[in-house]
């Protein structure tokens, strides 16, 4: 279970984001698990920082520049897993609320005890789907994809296309630094080299037919100097399962 949560408060009200601070905290303590509170008085403001993956975000939906519900939706166009709770005066913004899959929603004004079982469950939540994940940055954000979803990694130039299960994204790194994460500093992650261009997840390999590796939709080729590591790899994983 994770020990330290990021969580970030966007209240445009001053006393409503030092009383939804104290709960987390107070909460927190009641826990005994650390977290790391960053707040926000506008959406506009955090769509800005990219700095930052937060397993928890707690949304005004009503704000100046850009409001809550508007924020989450860019929010989760860059994070799926952060979970977004919105806290509001009016119930009619749920049916809206599922489209960005909030987690929870508070209706003001909120008290403690009420607050203290939501976060209960959050945080729950949050450790059960504690599964790892790759730690990337994109041009507009931090982005973690979890290493289940992978299917594999392809290099182009100075470019990683990160292809998984629903997307392929896009970051500029080097082949020698993703091998590094996936595969040198966790070996139990179960990636392999098949050539110079392909970091491959073992787990979706469907098959292989001499050089031709089948993973998803995708013929990938195995060169002749990683042959014989890459299938030593395949066979000692398929050997654990």
């Amino acid at each position: 279970m994770k020990s330290t949560f990021n969580i970030a408060v966007v209240e445009n009200d001053q006393t409503q984001s030092d009383f939804l601070v104290s709960c987390i905290k107070k909460s927190a303590e009641n826990l005994n698990i650390s977290v790391n509170i960053k707040t926000y008085k506008d959406g506009l403001d955090i769509i800005e920082d990219i700095k930052i993956l937060f397993d928890i975000i707690y949304f005004d939906i009503e704000m100046k520049f850009l409001d809550g519900m508007t924020s989450a939706k860019k929010i989760r166009e860059r994070d799926e897993n952060v979970l977004i709770v919105f806290i509001t005066n009016h119930v009619q913004y749920a049916v809206e609320g599922y489209q960005v899959n909030a987690s929870d929603f508070l209706l003001k004004p909120v008290k403690y005890l009420s607050f203290h079982e939501h976060f209960t469950k959050t945080i729950k939540k949050i450790s059960s789907d504690d599964e790892p994940r790759l730690i990337i940055r994109t041009a507009t954000a931090l982005r973690s994809i979890k290493y289940t979803d992978i299917y594999f990694l392809e290099s182009e130039a100075h470019f990683i296309h990160i292809h998984t299960t629903t997307k392929t994204i896009t970051i500029k790194d080097t082949m020698k630094n993703m091998e590094t994460k996936l595969i040198l500093e966790n070996p139990k992650n179960n990636f392999s080299r098949s050539n110079n261009c392909y970091i491959v997840n073992l787990a979706h390999v469907m098959s292989v037919d001499k050089d031709i590796i089948s993973i998803g939709n995708h013929d990938l080729k195995i060169s002749r100097p990683r042959k014989k590591q890459f299938m030593e790899s395949l066979v000692n994983y398929m050997g654990e399962i």
